[in-house]
C-alpha cells in the first residue's frame, strides 16, 4: 500500500510540474537535489518527504492538499467521503472500480 501511495504522490508531482511548465532541472535546483531524484519521486521509486512536498507546493503555487486531491478518506466506521481510495485501516483496500457510494447529505 505504501508503494501505491508513493506512486500516486509521484504522479501528482509530475502532473503539477508539467502543468506549471517547470523543467525537472529547475525543480531539482529549487529543492537542492539532482534531476534524477525528481524523476524518482515522480515514479514513486523514492518517497518525497513532508518537507519536500511542502516546498513543491510553494514552488508550484498550490497547497500541500493538491498532492492528495484525488484521494478519499474513509473513516474508522467505513463512512466514505468523496470518491473511493484509501481506508482508515490500511489492511482494507477499497477498489475504486467496484466500490461506489453516494456522498453523505
Amino acid at each position: 500500500m505504501r508503494e501505491e501511495i508513493d506512486r500516486n504522490i509521484g504522479r501528482r508531482i509530475r502532473e503539477l510540474r508539467t502543468a506549471r511548465r517547470q523543467p525537472v532541472n529547475h525543480v531539482a535546483a529549487y529543492l537542492g537535489v539532482t534531476p534524477q531524484q525528481i524523476l524518482k519521486y515522480e515514479t514513486g521509486q523514492n518517497r518525497a518527504s513532508a518537507s519536500t512536498i511542502y516546498l513543491l507546493a510553494i514552488l508550484f503555487g498550490t497547497t500541500v492538499e493538491a498532492f492528495f486531491s484525488s484521494w478519499t478518506m474513509v473513516s474508522n466506521d467505513n463512512t466514505q467521503y468523496g470518491g473511493p481510495t484509501y481506508p482508515a485501516n490500511p489492511r482494507e483496500i477499497v477498489n475504486p472500480s467496484t466500490q461506489h457510494q453516494p456522498l453523505p447529505q
